[in-house]
């Protein structure tokens, strides 16, 4: 008997009012997510979700699927902002206008001395780590923007 794979509640939740920006990353047609929504496709989780508790059940090892999903989800973090860009953009014009001052009041003797440098190095540690979180996010409008040039070429 064949087994028909339903629409699961994950992928209805997952998928709906985002099948646009998900097909773009997929680089598929959002015709594609659509059926698995109105139930003409398979539901992809639902074959996944069925081999995943088949393999639990039978107490054997799933650590290469979960290790590859933490690794998906790691990379992705890794590549997009915590904070909503304009937020990294205001903290960026704060954090070097910190800095600044800092360097301005430590150079007003004509050096900087260890105790100087000291109070410093955090306003410089933040202000790259914010620097690095904006770059990230250009980087990532960058690819997402080639990926799709590329597809309608």
């Amino acid at each position: 008997m064949r087994e028909e794979y339903g629409l699961t509640p994950e992928t209805d939740k997952v998928l709906t009012d985002n099948v646009k920006p998900i097909s773009l990353e997929m680089i598929v047609s959002a015709r594609w997510l659509y059926r698995i929504l109105d139930e003409s496709a398979t539901d992809p989780f639902a074959l996944f979700e069925r081999l995943y508790a088949a393999t639990v059940n039978a107490n054997k090892d799933t650590s290469p699927w979960d290790n590859k999903l933490a690794a998906i989800r790691a990379r992705q973090q890794k590549r997009t902002p915590a904070k909503p860009i304009t937020e990294c953009l205001t903290d960026s014009l704060h954090e070097n206008a910190d800095l600044a001052t800092q360097f301005i009041e430590a150079l007003r003797d004509g050096d900087i001395d260890t105790k100087e440098a000291e109070a410093i190095q955090p306003i410089i540690d933040k202000a790259r780590a914010t620097l690095e979180l904006l770059e990230t996010h250009l980087q990532f409008k960058r690819d997402v923007r080639m990926q799709v040039i590329g597809r309608h070429k």
